[in-house]
């Protein structure tokens, strides 16, 4: 077992050359006071004066030692490598129908754990086109008394919690939806996100070319600008860098283009393209008025727990100037958990399962 580890880990190439060192300055001690007839020290003395820096010679010596055990080490495990490999091939070809099983039963293993670990990253580990996705939440309308407790608020309830908050940052309303995509384009239905400007800051995502919306976009009659998503952009245009400023009829309107997000940028609903949110005035007063969704970004020092006391506290005073919202709250969800949602626990689920699968096809493959 020894002989066997010193053969993985090598000789002790340090050692090695410390003991030549040693013999080759003892060699020339001997050589000086055999010549001069002086004492061994002042002997010891001269040799090394002669022989260098002995630190710098080891340092040498050291690194050829460890570079040529590295290749020996390289060709020895490519060699053991190559007669494993054909010992194999020998011992397959000799019985097809074992390998015919083996292979069957590893393919199904693998195969499982690659399909599920491919939605597992896609879902969970995949990092979100957001900076810093731990600062942003979700801020539902919580009527978890009566319906759920991640509802869509009204723009006037919505415009008293971003009055009223500091520990988020920033706080930007939108919808979802489709809108039908006409003109040069074959006519179809696309979802699209309808935003205020300032949601592209608040999730701070840049534009791979172009810009956001400016402020005032948001006006009916000024708001016929649209930003698209990626794969629009690539699908569409060709991935044509210069699409800004070109026309594309939305809804029956022409809409024009200001800017291209970046890849993976697909929120919310695996949006497409985006245009302003454009209210009435008379929709933005009334409170009863319920189609918006909010998304936040803290502020610097404040966490997700802080948020949620705070905005249930804008709540409850909310609900005492205003009757009719007595019963409801507002529940702050962290953006991964929306997205995510209630998939986390059986994709995990799955992951394990599958690991499973292929321990046993293992196994199965080892008994065989």
């Amino acid at each position: 077992m020894w002989r066997r580890y010193e053969r993985l880990r090598g000789p002790d190439v340090g050692g090695d050359v410390d003991d030549e060192l040693e013999f080759h300055l003892q060699t020339l001690t001997e050589r000086i006071q055999q010549a001069e007839g002086i004492g061994a020290e002042e002997a010891r003395r001269r040799a090394e004066a002669e022989f260098g820096d002995r630190a710098r010679a080891a340092a040498a010596c050291r690194d050829i030692g460890e570079r040529t055990q590295r290749r020996r080490r390289l060709a020895g495990a490519l060699g053991d490598f190559r007669r494993d490999g054909r010992y194999a091939l020998r011992r397959l070809a000799a019985a097809p129908g074992f390998a015919l099983v083996a292979v069957l039963t590893l393919a199904l293993g693998i195969g499982a754990n690659t399909a599920i670990f491919s939605v597992v990253h896609g879902v969970l580990l995949r990092p979100l086109p957001f900076a810093d996705a731990d600062g942003v939440a979700m801020v539902w309308h919580d009527y978890s008394r009566f319906t759920t407790r991640t509802d869509v608020t009204s723009w006037a309830v919505f415009e008293d919690w971003r009055a009223r908050s500091r520990t988020f940052g920033a706080m930007a309303g939108f919808t979802g939806g489709q809108v039908n995509l006409t003109g040069d384009f074959e006519a179809v239905r696309i979802p699209r996100g309808q935003v205020e400007p300032g949601f592209f800051e608040v999730l701070d995502v840049t534009p791979a070319l172009g810009r956001t919306f400016a402020p005032g976009e948001d006006v009916p009659g000024n708001h016929r600008v649209v930003i698209l998503g990626h794969g629009f952009w690539t699908e569409r245009f060709g991935a044509d860098p210069g699409v800004l400023g070109t026309p594309i009829r939305l809804g029956g309107q022409d809409y024009e283009v200001v800017g291209v997000m970046p890849a993976g940028m697909d929120f919310p609903g695996e949006a497409e393209l985006w245009t302003p949110l454009a209210l009435p005035e008379d929709l933005r007063a009334v409170r009863g008025a319920f189609f918006l969704r909010v998304v936040g970004r803290l502020a610097p020092g404040a966490d997700m727990a802080a948020a949620q006391a705070e905005m249930s506290g804008i709540a409850t005073t909310l609900g005492r100037e205003n009757p009719d919202e007595a019963d409801s709250g507002v529940f702050v969800q962290p953006i991964r958990e929306h997205l995510v949602g209630d998939v986390r626990a059986t994709l995990l689920l799955l992951l394990g399962a599958v690991a499973l699968v292929l321990l046993i096809a293992c196994a199965n493959v080892a008994n065989l």
